[in-house]
């Protein structure tokens, strides 16, 4: 859902001259059939994330996530859940990455590198609100 939105703001993002691009560790989409395609695609992954224009990068065993400390194991009874339902986290993510999600995490960061806004959240479904970000991210650009 986030990136729907997301991309609903892109032309504004991109015409105050900033970029978006999305990190995900999942080597490709998940197919129709997959137990968590329905999701996926309320998220604006997979067949239907096709339609975003922004780049999404592929977080290959979520070394990026690690370097910012945004990784998370699963306990082996939430491991266990999944894999009863079908889920499974090492196989949609590559065994590189195991059974570790990423943090829900969006970054405004200047063109110098500098991280200049951060919100990480340990529940996927909170989110910031893309017109929060988006104002944020004119402050920053405003800013000295």
């Amino acid at each position: 859902m986030e990136q729907f939105a997301l991309q609903e703001i892109y032309a504004e993002i991109r015409q105050i001259g900033a970029q978006l691009a999305a990190i995900t560790p999942a080597k490709q989409p998940l197919p129709a059939a997959h137990p968590l395609a329905q999701v996926a695609a309320q998220m604006g992954v997979g067949p239907v994330g096709e339609q975003r224009t922004f780049p999404v990068l592929w977080d290959e065993g979520n070394r990026v996530a690690s370097l910012f400390g945004l990784t998370h194991d699963f306990s082996d009874a939430t491991k266990d859940l999944y894999m009863a339902a079908q889920v499974d986290i090492a196989a949609i993510n590559g065994t590189e990455a195991g059974w570790t999600l990423p943090l829900a995490s969006t970054y405004i960061i200047d063109r110098a590198g500098m991280i200049r806004h951060a919100v990480v959240t340990a529940d996927w479904r909170i989110r910031p609100d893309p017109h929060d970000t988006l104002a944020r991210l004119q402050q920053v650009i405003a800013a000295p």
